[in-house]
């Protein structure tokens, strides 16, 4: 009596067994490459303001709200959409070339460091400066304490300078429209 060369229940296991633990050790893998920190950024241009129960809210510059600041600011947007915590350092322009021997320029932070768990956001501001959106800038980035950097992406960076062009312009006195 020879063995049999068919499928037995034991091979039959054996197979499903290693099937099943090569998909748990992929979806492993998997699952702790893309457990990282990720910080979703964007920056803004806007005016701010109090509501009449105290509040704090944020405008277009050109939107003629009552209760807003005649000033504009840069409104910073972070959000952690990892799945670790990360610790917010500082907020950095970087230029194409270097403008009297500096290489670029901090965004003066009120809430900086911080940090932030998963799904939580900060938002941060700081007065507007149109140094920080000339063609010279090349990025606008914000690091953690480890050195990881995230920053807008060029359609951001053209969006910020097309929004502080038309800012400035309405300010400007030739460009305004009324008294």
């Amino acid at each position: 009596m020879g063995a049999d060369r068919g499928f037995s229940l034991t091979s039959l296991l054996a197979t499903y067994g290693a099937l099943v633990s090569s998909l748990t050790l992929g979806w492993t893998l998997y699952r702790d490459l893309r457990d990282r920190r990720k910080v979703k950024f964007s920056v803004e241009i806007r005016r701010i303001g109090v509501r009449s129960d105290g509040a704090f809210f944020s405008i277009a510059p050109n939107s003629g709200i009552e209760g807003a600041s005649e000033e504009a600011f840069f409104i910073f947007s972070m959000l952690n959409i990892g799945r670790r915590p990360v610790r917010l350092k500082s907020i950095y322009a970087k230029y194409k070339e270097p403008v009297k021997g500096k290489r670029g320029l901090y965004f003066s932070a009120r809430d900086l460091p911080k940090s932030l768990d998963e799904q939580e956001a900060l938002d941060e501001y700081t007065e507007f400066d149109d140094r920080y959106v000339s063609e010279n800038v090349e990025s606008i980035t914000v690091s953690d304490v480890s050195g990881k950097q995230w920053r807008l992406s060029r359609k951001q960076m053209r969006e910020l300078r097309t929004d502080a062009k038309q800012f400035l312009e309405e300010e400007s006195p030739a460009g305004r429209t009324h008294p």
